[in-house]
């Protein structure tokens, strides 16, 4: 099943639901508005925590070691300095990670939103071909509707979905045809 955009009426912001190599599917209104930061309570409360751990195993490695003379006693607080290295490093992989998936999401909406706004309500859906066909030049690796603003003002001819899969072409990422 190709993917649908669905235009809005109204001017509230839309929140992506699946994606799909050719589109984007949107279904609902986003109902809350974004935070100002792309991170949660949740997360800033994780990575601090991880942070104060791995502070307070470093320095215990850090006080421990200096005040053993031989190798073989300090061992041990070199052990808890690379586990104090672990914990910091896992805290900041995780914030990072929350971050990246808040980010992936907002843009996401943002591409959802430019699509439903700029896209041509005749574009969006499963509407299938226009009654001329899907269009495309001669050189174009893929086809599109008729409308898209992708072949606008361009010398392109309509043709079978046939035709066009024999071309080799494959269909737009904007219009969704």
């Amino acid at each position: 099943m190709s993917p649908t955009l669905r235009s809005r009426s109204d001017d509230a912001p839309v929140v992506l639901l699946a994606t799909d190599p050719l589109g984007v599917i949107v279904e609902e209104p986003v109902i809350e508005a974004y935070a100002d930061e792309p991170w949660n309570r949740r997360n800033v409360i994780g990575f601090a925590a991880t942070t104060a751990l791995a502070a307070g195993l470093l320095g215990a490695s850090y006080l421990g070691v200096s005040a053993e003379v031989h190798l073989k006693d300090q061992v041990v607080f070199l052990d808890l300095g690379i586990a104090g290295l672990l914990v910091g490093t896992v805290g900041g992989v995780r914030w990072l990670a929350a971050v990246l998936k808040a980010v992936r999401v907002r843009k996401g909406s943002a591409v959802a939103l430019v699509r439903s706004r700029f896209v041509p309500a005749g574009m969006a859906g499963p509407a299938g071909p226009s009654a001329d066909g899907f269009v495309a030049a001669a050189r174009m690796t893929r086809y599109h509707r008729a409308g898209c603003p992708l072949v606008a003002g361009k010398d392109v001819s309509a043709a079978s979905l046939a035709e066009h899969s024999a071309a080799g072409r494959r269909p737009c990422g904007v219009c969704t045809p």
